[in-house]
């Protein structure tokens, strides 16, 4: 089962991925920050990390059986850099996967090298915790 589902989510990472061009909330919806899901512009989807992790957090609610969900919206950052970047992230079988629009493939978290902290899906103002 845990296979299977990997390479569901590994397969629609990909296809997100392909059809997806990074541009800033300033240029797709002149302000500086929303969260939202991506919006399709010509024949791809356009939208910044967040607006990545949120589709892809969209498609994986429709792949995943509701028992089985183990996946969030985490904001991330590099050790050195202080740059917050979302990502979804998935744990299947006691690892942490990473849906990353600066990846083509599915990651893990140790292999991004990412601080990372989970958001708390009940709430839209609630806490980040320390993933």
């Amino acid at each position: 089962m845990a296979s299977d589902t990997l390479e569901s989510i590994k397969r629609a990472h990909r296809a997100l991925f392909d059809d997806f061009v990074w541009m800033s909330d300033m240029d797709n919806f002149k302000v500086p920050e929303r969260w939202t899901r991506p919006r399709r512009v010509g024949s791809k989807l356009r939208g910044d990390c967040d607006d990545f992790a949120m589709e892809r957090d969209y498609r994986t609610s429709n792949l995943v059986p509701l028992s089985a969900r183990r996946f969030c919206i985490a904001r991330v950052h590099k050790h050195h850099e202080r740059q917050d970047h979302c990502v979804l992230a998935f744990i299947i079988d006691d690892e942490v996967w990473v849906s990353d629009c600066r990846h083509a493939v599915l990651m893990t978290k140790d292999s991004l090298n990412y601080d990372m902290w989970a958001w708390n899906k009940g709430a839209l103002n609630a806490k980040w915790e320390l993933f």
